[in-house]
């Protein structure tokens, strides 16, 4: 399958549109299949109420890094910045390998922007291995204010924080999957695994946020990155928290993204 042209199809959603301007304006390149299914799953979240409620969606798709770094939803930088990574850490069939010690990605996105009734999540595409504490995205102030999904040790539990010292939990190993966390509100979090409840906690916590970017990847420790991701992550979205039928919707949509991008897990 060749490389977009400069013309695309004109029946293509504005957003797709928008997506693939700004692979082109990376220096990118896309195939025409791979934004077909782009645009499918931009259309399937635009039949509900879904796509009004992501803010931030990373697909990690295209071609090349430069292309992965191009978001497909965003509240004012399109752009993410690769730290340290290197072409040959991508592939769309892969989706993007950190290295657990010096790479990640600032989503060029501020966690203040993030509401109290919330959702983060990330498609991880193998098992995490190892027993150091892992970030596959977070940023914190290091004291009050935690926003992360993570692993103090992946062989395990994973856990997830929106907004204080408050951590819904699953004691299991950190497998591959669509990993997704909410809050619902100030004494209602839950941590899922594809649409199955995992953990939940109720302690009530007014969320905070602290003014610094997201990380991926990685975490952001009041400006410092640490507990680097070890393993291959392709999907991330950040938004307001959603309804059953929502959140199943969207892990039917990112999981079918990932089958077309022949990375699915």
């Amino acid at each position: 399958m060749k490389p977009l042209p400069n013309r695309i199809p004109e029946l293509i959603a504005p957003e797709t549109r928008a997506y693939w301007n700004g692979i082109q304006g990376a220096g990118g390149t896309i195939l025409m299949g791979s934004l077909q299914s782009i645009d499918r799953f931009v259309r399937n979240c635009q039949l509900t109420t879904l796509w009004s409620k992501l803010l931030e969606v990373m697909p990690l798709a295209g071609a090349d890094l430069n292309s992965a770094l191009i978001k497909l939803k965003h509240q004012g930088v399109q752009g993410m910045t690769a730290v340290n990574f290197v072409a040959g850490d991508y592939t769309e069939a892969g989706g993007l390998l950190g290295n657990g010690s010096t790479k990640y990605l600032n989503a060029n996105f501020s966690t203040t922007l993030i509401p109290a009734a919330c959702h983060m999540a990330a498609y991880v595409r193998e098992d995490v291995p190892g027993t150091s504490a892992r970030a596959v995205m977070g940023s914190d102030n290091a004291t009050t204010q935690f926003w992360r999904i993570e692993a103090t040790n992946p062989q395990s539990a994973v856990r997830a924080a929106l907004g204080g010292n408050v951590f819904p939990f699953t004691p299991e190993l950190w497998s591959k999957g669509w990993w997704y966390a909410e809050r619902v509100n100030n004494s209602s979090m839950q941590l899922y695994k594809g649409t199955a409840q995992r953990g939940t906690d109720g302690t009530s916590v007014t969320p905070t946020t602290p003014s610094q970017n997201l990380f991926l990847f990685a975490l952001n420790n009041n400006g410092t990155p640490g507990n680097y991701f070890n393993a291959r992550a392709s999907f991330f979205t950040i938004g307001q928290n959603l309804t059953t039928q929502e959140r199943t919707d969207l892990y039917t949509y990112v999981q079918q993204l990932q089958a077309d991008l022949g990375r699915a897990v």
